[in-house]
């Protein structure tokens, strides 16, 4: 049975300047994120939790980010932003350790309050800086993590759960609707250029390409499907379905080769380069970490100081 998962926002009126876009916080949202936190994990370049830090735990922010880590990205110009994906939309600034940098918002190090709920933030390689909200919008970035303006206002058929550029050039952006994910194709400047695909059937979370050009998409199924894609964006095959122990959020290539896969049970899984479970690890299930973060793994991140961070969900409290 399918279950589609509803992720709240909340859009209120627009305030502020050039500087950046901030909304005033709710009642309601303020309420929500009181109850709900999410932990930044750092991680081995194996792929497993590093025990070195937070007293073996592995943790460098305990339950601090007001709701779930939907994204967490660094700029070209070291600049790290790690987003929230919940009625609270707080946009944080994170140290090159991957700690929250508590030098900025009173020190919250929340830099603003956008808008929407902003679930994938990427740069392109000609430096735009685009964000997929759950509004159905992209925003335009400045490099200090403000908004510059809005690129698409709501002309998606859904929130837009990611975006990916790949090696092409060709940018795709995946949106999850009622009958399942459409995929477009974005212009250099993130205008919508076409609608590629429209896949009726599990939602894409997040689209991913490896280096040896296989373009692999996470989805909402229960147990985890992995999709392979076409160069265009089109549905290819499947290539994971019914293996994994939740729901597969993200997957991730580190500049070492190895590409992880973290589900919303906690678990790290190891890939192999094309895109299935690695059998060799975790006796036989391919698991690097069983169920060992304290919530679902929404993002994962390596920086480029070779900082591996892992982004969880939420954790009631």
């Amino acid at each position: 049975m399918k279950i589609l998962l509803n992720l709240l926002s909340t859009v209120s009126l627009i305030s502020g300047g050039a500087s950046g876009v901030v909304i005033s916080n709710n009642s309601y949202a303020t309420m929500f994120s009181s109850f709900y936190s999410s932990s930044i994990y750092k991680l081995t370049d194996e792929g497993k939790i590093d025990t070195s830090v937070g007293d073996g735990t592995g943790i460098l922010e305990d339950k601090t980010l007001k709701g779930p880590t939907a994204s967490i990205t660094e700029f070209s110009n070291n600049m790290i932003i790690a987003t929230i994906n919940l009625n609270d939309t707080s946009v944080y600034k994170l140290t090159d350790e991957g700690k929250i940098d508590t030098s900025v918002g009173a020190g919250t190090g929340i830099i603003y309050q956008s808008p929407s709920a902003i679930r994938t933030v990427i740069q392109l390689s000609n430096g735009l800086i685009l964000a997929g909200t759950v509004s159905n919008s992209i925003y335009k970035l400045n490099d200090d993590g403000t908004i510059a303006n809005i690129i698409e206002n709501q002309t998606f058929d859904g929130p837009v759960y990611s975006i990916t550029q790949l090696s092409n050039g060709t940018i795709l952006a995946a949106t999850r609707n009622s009958t399942g994910t459409s995929i477009y194709k974005l212009n250099q400047n993130g205008t919508i250029n076409s609608i590629v695909a429209k896949i009726m059937a599990d939602r894409i979370i997040s689209i991913t390409q490896l280096s040896n050009g296989t373009i692999l998409a996470s989805t909402s199924n229960l147990l985890g499907e992995i999709y392979k894609l076409n160069s265009d964006g089109t549905f290819n095959s499947v290539i994971e379905s019914g293996t994994l122990d939740g729901i597969l959020h993200t997957i991730m290539q580190l500049s070492n080769g190895l590409i992880l896969a973290g589900t919303d049970r906690g678990s790290i899984y190891k890939l192999t380069d094309e895109g299935k479970i690695d059998t060799s690890v975790g006796d036989g299930t391919g698991k690097l970490e069983d169920k060992t973060l304290d919530s679902g793994i929404l993002s994962l991140v390596e920086l480029s100081n070779g900082i591996i961070l892992a982004g969880t969900s939420w954790t009631f409290h």
